[in-house]
Order: structure tokens, then C-alpha cells, then sequence
């Protein structure tokens, strides 16, 4: 597991986890996908009975798959945009509702830019405008109950335990880290 620089742009710091037998890091890895009609069919069609709820209005799975592949595309300037505005606090949530910025390594989510977007980015906030991309899902129900979300919750506090490891608690750490290569 390794840590790459996405893009320092400002003030805004935005890096990905890297797992040693990965040829991408996780953001990389979920704009693929996400771009990937093959992927994105196995997906729906594999999770139909979550598609297929009333919150979603009972999509088909070729109406997900087009909505997912426009949504990745407003998602992925959404990101761009906020990083060269100093907003990335804006965009990223903490994970959980109780959960508040002023904590230290704060497990957040990116939704996508629908309304009822399924589209999840997962990241450990690590100061202002500073965050560790861990993973990425598409979320059909109300919980991280499905195994495929489980894995990224996982993935977080795997993520947590790395960092710590190699002496990454906060913003400063890590930018000090990335002079020192």
C-alpha cells in the first residue's frame, strides 16, 4: 500500500491509496470503472433487486448504466473544479452524521452530482482541503450493510491504521512526508 498525489492545487490537497497489487490508485480505479459499460452492466445486473426499489424508480439496468456513465463526468469536473477552488470541505461529507471536520482522520464520502446519486467516493479527511481517497462504491440501499460497501469500510480503517503507521495523522504529516521523497 503506497500514497499518491492526485493534485496539490492552492491549498487543496487531494491524494488516492494505492494497494500494492493494483495497477491504479482507488480514484483512478473508480472513474474506470465507472467509465466501463461492461463493468457497470455486471454491476446493476448483479444488484437488480436493489435497483429495482422505489427510491430509484425502478430503473432498468440500461437507464443505470447511461445515468452512471453521464454522472461520472460531472463528478470527476466536480472534483477538478472544487480542488482549484479551495473548496474540497464543500464537497466531501463526513461518512457518518455525527461525525464533525474539527475530529483528526475523519472517514468521508463524495456523493455523485445526481439527486439521487448512488455514486460513492470514501476518503480520510486529514486537515482542511486535505484528504486520502480509500475507495469508491456504488451505494443502491440506505446502509454499508452490502458486502461489496463492507469492503470499503473496511478499506478506510485499513487505510487509518497505514497512515498512523507510517507517521500520517493530519494535513502537515502528509505534505511533509511528500517533501521529504
Amino acid at each position: 500500500m503506497k500514497i499518491e498525489c492526485i493534485l496539490h492545487i492552492k491549498s487543496c490537497v487531494l491524494y488516492e491509496i494505492k494497494y500494492d497489487n493494483e495497477n491504479l490508485g482507488e480514484y483512478a480505479k473508480a472513474i474506470k470503472n465507472w467509465n466501463d459499460v461492461d463493468y457497470l452492466d455486471n454491476f446493476f445486473t448483479k444488484h437488480q433487486e436493489d435497483l429495482n426499489q422505489h427510491f430509484y424508480d425502478y430503473k432498468t439496468i440500461d437507464c443505470a448504466v447511461s445515468e452512471t456513465l453521464d454522472e461520472v463526468i460531472e463528478l470527476e469536473s466536480k472534483v477538478y473544479e472544487n480542488l482549484n477552488g479551495d473548496c474540497l470541505d464543500e464537497i466531501f461529507k463526513p461518512l457518518y452524521n455525527e461525525d464533525e471536520f474539527d475530529e483528526e482522520m475523519v472517514k468521508s464520502k463524495l456523493y455523485g452530482t445526481n439527486h439521487k446519486s448512488w455514486l460513492r467516493v470514501y476518503a480520510i479527511r486529514l486537515g482542511e482541503n486535505c484528504y486520502v481517497i480509500t475507495g469508491s462504491g456504488i451505494k443502491l440501499n440506505r446502509n454499508m450493510s452490502k458486502p461489496h460497501l463492507r469492503k470499503e469500510l473496511n478499506k478506510i480503517n485499513e487505510s487509518i491504521i497505514f497512515l498512523k503507521s507510517i507517521g500520517i495523522e493530519d494535513d502537515i504529516d502528509i505534505q511533509n512526508m511528500e517533501l521529504n521523497l
